[in-house]
């Protein structure tokens, strides 16, 4: 048995709200093969950078399992035609590589709650441009 991760991209289309009943189908399939799931999260619907087909926008699940080797490829071959699913990948997990996103330490943190984070900037200090016309109409 090997940990991986598995992410998901839902159809927002094809489920209801935020997936929560068909990852549950996921889990319990994840179950059947002889795994272990040891993590599940939804990271919410993002926008694509580049649509897949004529979607332009998905929602994310992470899992993080104990598969038996055999089963991954079994698991692509399930959802590989299934509309539901958008994107399937599976990442060989290492325990503690995800931490920092997970778990962020206090001094992650801190960068963005400083007091006056960005208040710095002065529009008055703000470098521009000014239109200079171009060209004049005024004959010398």
């Amino acid at each position: 048995m090997r940990k991986y991760e598995a992410v998901f991209i839902f159809d927002p289309q094809k489920v209801e709200g935020d997936g929560k009943a068909f990852s549950a189908t996921i889990e319990a399939m994840f179950k059947e093969m002889g795994g272990t799931v040891e993590r599940v999260k939804c990271l919410d619907r993002r926008t694509f950078a580049r649509p897949i087909g004529r979607h332009t926008m998905g929602i994310y699940w992470d899992y993080v399992v104990s598969l038996p080797a055999d089963a991954v490829a079994k698991v692509k071959d399930l959802y590989r035609l299934n509309q539901t699913v958008l994107r399937l990948v599976f990442f060989t997990y290492e325990d503690g590589q995800d931490d920092t996103f997970f778990n962020p330490s206090e001094n992650r943190a801190k960068l963005f709650q400083e007091d006056f984070f960005g208040d710095s900037f002065d529009q008055e200090d703000r470098p521009y441009r000014s239109y200079s016309g171009g060209g004049s109409n005024e004959e010398n």
